[in-house]
């Protein structure tokens, strides 16, 4: 991972990014309704090229700006409503002139192209998308907005593509040429949108009519097979304790030799390093529950802003250790917690143990985990014993329905749980979140 790309996972993950920066949809005057991107890649040079439509609703029809990331992408030629587009690129914001019209519905049309742009990760005839949708695509980088998304990956025919939602055509080309088209027909935030692309072996299983796929660069099908073989376990637990079915009827893991824990919405993409010890002991399972269970938790149902990103991660980090408890027996539970203990610990120790909800900066990446992932996963606990089994899994069940497809936060949680427990969670919220 070059240091463009970490810097733009840390300010991602870290939320550090102003509450006012391009892309915000609270700060502009327009509603983006629907992305659809068709991109090409070149592995040998590093390059993407790409075109770009973007569907907006104005709140009126007067005249109005369009504001995204640039990053390092280079705009060939945008264009509103088929005609040229007056437009102002900065290193970090690119400014779209949306004109006084007729019609509040306004589409807009982008070419681009650069090399080596930031949430991109290329290997040895492999590439995929990673944390940051809005390097190599222009976006939203808020949480909250939801729209639909479609991609088309242009590529050799002897490479497979995995993209958000469902494969909906193939079309050969001329020079050995093969488009890909996906489409995601169910809302999601824009962090979520990306693909894998490679010479990846593929191993396919069939578990109660949904399709389950795992995609390798360097395993072969009985090691991918060997490796994710409990997934089945998992989606049955996530499943009863969500009361949601898996979305899609499909779901993608995507093993890569790099470090690597991320997902998007109908896949995940999961490094060695973190799945391999595995092979050693059979419990060494989080990465694969941790970055399945966010399809319901931080996908479905997503933080509203980065103030609560502990709904997506603490809540994930937790069902880790549930299901650990589920599978592998209590102890394995505690020492799950225990291990989320220590890292807590380590803000407590800097003297930066702030609430779930801080909206401030967070000194380091490690930090933010520290109060995000583990604060989040260890006030689950405490919220599972205070409330009792019963309420505490009915009430995450009910929050979890009663949220498909929104933006939540931390107060909605609260009153759900509320209603559950049948009494006031004030105390103990107040103690861990606000």
């Amino acid at each position: 991972m070059n240091n463009f790309i970490t810097a733009i996972c840390i300010i991602l993950i870290l939320g550090l990014a102003p509450r006012s920066s391009a892309g915000d949809a609270k700060n502009q005057a327009v509603l983006v309704t629907s992305y659809s991107v068709d991109i090409q890649l070149d592995f040998k040079s590093k390059f993407i090229r790409g075109l770009e439509i973007i569907s907006i609703l104005k709140d009126d029809a007067e005249e109005a700006e369009l504001k995204f990331p640039s990053g390092n992408l280079e705009i060939d030629s945008i264009e509103v409503d088929g005609l040229k587009g007056q437009y102002q690129k900065t290193s970090n914001v690119l400014t779209i002139r949306l004109p006084a019209t007729k019609e509040r519905r306004v589409e807009v049309t982008i070419t681009y192209h650069g090399q080596d742009v930031g949430g991109l990760v290329w290997g040895n005839e492999y590439v995929y998308t990673d944390f940051d949708s809005c390097a190599w695509m222009f976006c939203e980088t808020h949480p909250s907005p939801k729209v639909p998304f479609e991609m088309t990956v242009t590529l050799p025919k002897d490479y497979s593509v995995v993209a958000s939602g469902l494969e909906i055509e193939k079309i050969n080309l001329p020079k050995g040429l093969v488009s890909h088209k996906w489409k995601e027909s169910r809302p999601y935030s824009s962090y979520l949108f990306g693909f894998a692309a490679g010479k990846f072996t593929e191993a396919h299983q069939n578990f109660r009519g949904l399709e389950l796929s795992y995609f390798g660069v360097t395993d072969d099908a009985s090691s991918l097979q060997k490796k994710f073989k409990d997934t089945e376990l998992m989606i049955d637990f996530l499943e009863e304790k969500s009361g949601v079915e898996l979305p899609h009827g499909k779901y993608v893991q995507v093993l890569v030799p790099d470090d690597e824990a991320q997902e998007k919405s109908s896949f995940s993409i999961i490094g060695k390093s973190f799945l391999d010890p595995i092979l050693i002991d059979p419990q060494e399972d989080w990465v694969i529950v941790h970055e399945l269970a966010h399809q319901w938790w931080g996908n479905l149902l997503t933080c509203k802003d980065w103030s609560h990103f502990w709904l997506n991660e603490g809540i994930t980090v937790f069902m880790v250790a549930a299901y650990k408890e589920k599978r592998w027996g209590r102890a394995a539970y505690d020492q799950e917690i225990s291990v989320i203990k220590k890292r807590y610990q380590y803000a407590i120790d800097e003297k930066f143990d702030v609430a779930l909800t801080y909206s401030g900066p967070y000194p380091s990446l490690k930090m933010k985990r520290a109060i995000s992932y583990s604060k989040g996963a260890l006030f689950m606990d405490a919220l599972r014993t205070f409330m009792g089994e019963k309420a505490f899994w009915a009430g995450l069940k009910k929050y979890t329905q009663k949220n498909i497809g929104k933006s939540v936060t931390s107060q909605e949680f609260q009153i759900v749980m509320e209603k559950s427990a049948r009494k006031g969670l004030r105390k103990i919220f107040n103690k861990w979140v606000y």
